[in-house]
């Protein structure tokens, strides 16, 4: 149940073509959630190339994250989502700086 809760998300963000990912920690080995991946650490390792960019929400820590990305992974594409004053949506930006 908590996986169909986390994995589903409403009709009206489907322009948004997101993959969501579960992972678990090393600790946690129950039947059910063998299929996860494991976790490192606090850090998930992802195939070469499955990263292609990264969407900053709109609350989040711009200037942090933007810090961290570019330090860790210079060329991955950042973008910005901004929200839409009229309607249930974001749009989603290039992000500039």
């Amino acid at each position: 149940m908590t996986e169909k809760i986390l994995l589903t998300k409403s009709s009206d963000w489907s322009y948004e073509c997101e993959y969501r990912l579960l992972a678990r920690t090393g600790e946690f080995d129950l039947h059910s959630l063998a299929s996860l991946p494991k976790t490192t650490g606090d850090f998930l390792q992802l195939p070469e190339g499955a990263l292609t960019g990264i969407i900053l929400g709109c609350c989040s820590d711009a200037k942090c994250i933007k810090e961290v990305v570019r330090t860790c992974r210079p060329l991955l594409k950042i973008y910005q989502a901004i929200p839409d004053g009229d309607h249930y949506r974001l749009t989603i930006e290039p992000d500039v700086f």
